[in-house]
């Protein structure tokens, strides 16, 4: 059932997004806001202030998940795991900024570009340099991917909704804390830290995903390389294998061939998450996912 809550939750989300007003930062937002600035007026321990965001919402969901389990042959806990997973999908498609990027990239709209490769980062400033530009823009679709839909999916098929929630809910308020000027700096370390932990194996399973879509020798020399230049293994496992996979030795000068591997890019990520799906199928029918 989580399978093709899945499936069915992806194609609903591509087509319907505009529809869809009820995601996970309307949603969780003020539930956010009402425990996290409380926390900080009162001054109460990071980890304990955590605990009271985080597991609330998880529970909640964990005991529905529960208690409709067999209700019409399962046909509810079917549309309550695709209900929450609509909910937790990001607004932002990674593979839409991309394509809008290609557009911008081609017809050289410097303002467009920049406005979209911000919305990959979150924020982060890209370079100035063109060649360096472009491989900002890769790597940065290549973490936001994961954040935003491999990682989210990895968690759903471990723990159901719940899982979902938890994931979510972590990287939301990761985004937020690391944003805000006035987040303890023991609160901002915590979230980090379990977003750091809850990212890890699926970090490493996206990486070799984009390896074996893509060319699998040169990802794990770039994730290797990328691993002596950055602190946050998560990223530099992702940042590494995207620019390995796409054999982006040297950046090309010609805008159209720039293009090109925006676009290949793209192609990169769909042949991944074609992979993720292929792997939750398999291990569903052996009977290790439920």
């Amino acid at each position: 059932m989580h399978l093709i809550a899945m499936l069915l939750g992806l194609w609903l989300s591509r087509f319907a997004s505009e529809r869809l007003q009820w995601r996970a930062p309307r949603v969780f937002a003020p539930w956010q806001e009402r425990v996290c600035e409380g926390w900080f007026r009162h001054g109460r321990t990071a980890w304990l202030g955590l605990f009271c965001l985080l597991v609330p919402p998880v529970v909640l969901v964990g005991i529905l998940q529960w208690l409709v389990s067999g209700w019409l042959f399962g046909a509810v806990s079917f549309l309550l795991a695709l209900a929450v997973l609509l909910a937790c999908l990001p607004e932002m498609r990674v593979e839409q900024t991309l394509r809008a990027l290609t557009r911008a990239w081609r017809v050289g709209d410097q303002a467009e570009e920049n406005l979209l490769l911000l919305t990959l980062s979150q924020g982060e400033q890209p370079p100035e340099d063109e060649p360096a530009r472009l491989v900002f823009a890769v790597r940065e679709a290549g973490v936001r991917a994961h954040h935003n839909l491999y990682a989210l999916l990895f968690w759903f098929a471990l723990l159901g909704p719940a899982g979902a929630v938890l994931y979510r809910l972590t990287e939301l308020e990761r985004a937020r804390s690391q944003r805000a000027s006035n987040v303890a700096v023991s609160w901002r370390e915590l979230v980090v830290g379990l977003h750091a932990l809850l990212a890890w194996l699926p970090a490493r399973l996206t990486a070799l995903g984009l390896g074996l879509m893509g060319s699998l020798t040169d990802a794990m020399r770039h994730w290797q390389l990328a691993r002596a230049g950055e602190q946050d293994g998560n990223r530099a496992a992702l940042t590494g294998a995207m620019v390995g996979a796409l054999r982006l030795e040297i950046s090309p000068v010609d805008r159209d061939a720039q293009g090109e591997v925006l676009v290949e890019a793209r192609r990169l990520l769909r042949r991944t998450l074609m992979l993720w799906l292929v792997a939750f199928a398999v291990l569903t029918l052996i009977g290790v996912l439920n």
